[in-house]
């Protein structure tokens, strides 16, 4: 995995210590990088993980913007969210979810997940929750990803009531199986979620 840090008004500086952690996090043949903004657009194309004051989204502004960037800045910061305190909610918690919730926590996330099985905790999730936790994970998750193999008990698991629950303002991260989320009720999610996560830059 390929990070990318751009320091800036929200992440003065990055200590050598933060980059280890980060490197850490990021697994086995992690690459941290930390590059000025405008060095950033260049580097951006290869990487995965972006940490910085701006977003892939952003970065596309910017770039757009050139030089006149710098004065744009206060409303291209009202677009963007910091990590740094959000919940992450793990719809299961095998090997996918561990990996979701260590890099989370190298973030300053804060993890919680269920799982159908009784599996053990871990330093980022103390406890694991039963399924019959979903409602409460997917209100108080300011990211919910979607960590569970496919079956006839999670196939359409996020539906229309399940969407409902989400905080307008969270993200959904399915890194998994399609079939764990009813694709209409997504589709109507989406066209009900107010800007600025349907916004494009054209």
């Amino acid at each position: 995995m390929k990070i990318l840090i751009i320091p800036g008004l929200t992440l003065p500086e990055v200590s050598q210590q933060d980059i280890e952690r980060i490197r850490t996090a990021a697994g086995p043949g992690g690459e941290v990088r930390v590059a000025e903004p405008r060095a950033a657009v260049e580097q951006a194309g290869d990487v995965e993980v972006i940490l910085g004051h701006l977003t892939p989204r952003q970065l596309a502004t910017a770039y757009r913007l050139g030089p006149d960037t710098w004065i744009h800045r206060p409303q291209m910061r009202r677009q963007e969210i910091e990590l740094t305190g959000c919940v992450l909610g793990c719809i299961g918690f095998g090997g996918t979810g561990r990996a979701m919730a260590r890099r989370a926590a190298a973030f300053g996330m804060r993890c919680q997940a269920l799982d159908s099985e009784a599996v053990p905790g871990s330093d980022e999730v103390a406890r694991v929750q039963g399924t019959d936790w979903l409602p409460e994970l997917l209100t108080s998750s300011d990211v919910v990803a979607v960590c569970c193999p496919p079956s006839e008990a999670t196939r359409n698991l996020l539906d229309d009531a399940a969407f409902a629950r989400m905080k307008p303002s969270a993200f959904l991260v399915n890194v998994t199986r399609g079939e764990v989320m009813n694709e209409q009720a997504l589709v109507s999610a989406l066209r009900a979620t107010p800007a600025p996560l349907l916004r494009s830059d054209k």
